[in-house]
């Protein structure tokens, strides 16, 4: 029993629906459809995961804050005594009498991810209105007391776009933001951000950035490689740089919202079960033969030259889905 590898964070996938229709969003390879999580299962798994000792719930979607159970969810983990936290658009914390019945419940951990900076860029993102809404309820769930984090997704944007970014964190007084790098979903075509792209595009924000007194960091998912030396040597100097996914160790688990069991939250349509798992054997399966097989495919180097590379514990070669359509040889120095 003390060899079996036990996750500490747990993802719920809450539902499939949004208020948003972000192209990019792993959520639309299932068209934002209206499944969601029966909340009764929901309880059910929640006492599982306490009694296996998770330490984190996540509610993620399509968009949580639209979930018709969110209220009765939070309630009930609140009583578990277990860290919560949300991804979300923020929208639907514009409605401050919403957003107060949340946090008072005891949802206090929130990332709001920012989908523009200006009302016409998030319409071209989204396709939706939310933009007013979204900042709204940024300052609501702030009055409130809550923890709240920004996400942006860097992927090919200019110079230009960045210091429109950079104007509207301060002009709107929003602060506490991560860059998260584009990842593809597993089922995604090869029309991607080329990752050599993606890394300038992190040294151009980090220059515009670093001129700020705003909080912000990097989430890499890129191999730490295809940034020059200099650069990465300051993101590390100024602890500005997370790395490493949460597959390798199996320390985070993902719940769809029908509870397959999902290796990330980009594997929609490809969970690991073929066959429902019954709760009370969710630990026995994810040390199971294909778990484990899983993991140490992640594991593997994606190129020899990651053998002897002494960031290989940090950087891990980047998010695996990206070799499911590029060359590793193409990229990694």
């Amino acid at each position: 029993m003390a060899d079996l590898t036990y996750p500490k964070t747990a993802w719920l996938t809450t539902n499939k629906s949004c208020n948003n229709r972000c192209t990019w969003c792993y959520a639309s390879q299932s068209n934002f459809s209206d499944d969601f999580m029966d909340i009764k299962k929901l309880y059910k798994l929640v006492d599982v995961l306490c009694k296996n000792n998770i330490k984190n719930i996540v509610f993620i979607g399509g968009e949580p804050s639209i979930y018709k159970y969110l209220l009765q969810a939070v309630k009930y983990i609140a009583d578990k005594q277990v860290r919560m936290s949300m991804a979300t658009n923020g929208i639907r914390f514009s409605d401050e009498s919403f957003a107060q019945q949340i946090v008072e419940s005891g949802l206090h951990n929130f990332n709001i991810s920012l989908k523009g900076s200006t009302p016409e860029e998030y319409y071209k993102n989204t396709h939706s209105l939310g933009f007013k809404k979204s900042i709204q309820g940024y300052r609501n769930l702030k009055l409130l007391g809550a923890n709240v984090k920004l996400s942006y997704v860097l992927g090919d944007q200019t110079e230009d776009e960045i210091l429109k970014l950079k104007d509207f964190l301060i002009k709107y007084s929003l602060d506490n933001i991560v860059f998260q790098l584009y990842k593809p979903s597993a089922s995604d075509g090869t029309d991607v951000p080329d990752m050599k792209i993606i890394a300038q595009t992190c040294k151009t924000t980090f220059e515009i950035f670093k001129q700020t007194n705003l909080h912000y960091a990097f989430e890499i998912s890129i191999p730490l490689c295809l940034f020059d030396k200099t650069f990465l040597q300051e993101l590390i100097e100024r602890k500005l740089i997370q790395t490493c996914c949460h597959i390798r160790k199996g320390a985070g688990i993902i719940f769809d919202s029908n509870f397959d069991i999902l290796p990330c939250n980009h594997f929609v349509k490809s969970p690991l079960n073929d066959k429902p798992v019954h709760f009370n054997n969710i630990i026995d399966f994810w040390n199971s033969s294909i778990c484990m097989q899983f993991r140490d495919t992640i594991n593997t180097y994606p190129s020899k030259k990651c053998i002897n590379c002494d960031m290989w514990e940090n950087c891990g070669g980047g998010c695996v889905l990206r070799w499911f359509h590029l060359n590793p040889e193409d990229f990694i120095k």
